[in-house]
């Protein structure tokens, strides 16, 4: 009888998708974390937003923006 690693090892993946596009969400996550840095290094009040309108926004303010980068 094989083992539970042997069958789930050697089963068939169904697809692969998210192997192939996970490298552009890393670069995404990190750039937005870049962002994040620089902006905290300047002081103020911001936010920045993941995947709304774009794939990454930068708000001058948390509350009441009035400015999108």
């Amino acid at each position: 009888m094989r083992s539970l690693q042997e069958k789930l090892t050697q089963k068939p993946v169904r697809e692969d998708s998210g192997a192939r596009t996970a490298a552009r969400y890393r670069y995404q996550a990190l750039f937005g974390l870049a962002l994040v840095f620089e902006r905290h290094a300047l002081d103020g009040d911001y936010a920045v937003v993941f995947e709304f309108h774009d794939d990454i926004a930068v708000l001058d303010s948390s509350t009441e923006p009035k400015a999108v980068r």
